[in-house]
């Protein structure tokens, strides 16, 4: 095993039923080990929106997407009802869009430019699901 490369900040917003993470740096498949960690240890509410915050993240190695595939499974069978992804570079909302593929997921998702829009979604988002 590698070292870890890459960080992120998980923040529970909203009685924690929205989870917003910054993605930091360059990242390897250890990364997303740590990450999934630390979700996994997070109080979620019963059904939540992930918002996944990409502004600082600078990538990642070959690796990641079949280590990241576990995490996307986990997050749908415990409560994610919606996905929103902030970018700041076209490329990375092409490799989001790539890992997207790998699984069909059937929850609404959402591309952003800014945090204010995303949590607006988010909230939308969960307003939809409580009718």
């Amino acid at each position: 095993m590698f070292a870890s490369h890459g960080s992120y900040e998980i923040s529970l917003l909203q009685n924690n039923s929205i989870v917003k993470v910054k993605f930091i740096g360059a990242w390897n498949k250890e990364a997303v080990f740590d990450f999934f960690d630390d979700l996994k240890k997070c109080p979620l509410a019963e059904r939540w929106v992930a918002i996944a915050d990409l502004t600082e993240w600078e990538g990642a190695t070959p690796e990641l997407t079949e280590a990241y595939l576990p995490v996307v499974d986990w997050c749908l069978a415990h409560g994610e009802c919606a996905t929103g992804h902030i970018y700041a570079k076209n490329w990375q909302y092409l490799f989001v869009e790539k890992l997207r593929l790998y699984r069909s997921q059937s929850i609404p998702q959402m591309s952003f430019t800014d945090e204010s829009s995303a949590i607006v979604w988010a909230n939308s988002q969960l307003h939809a699901v409580a009718v």
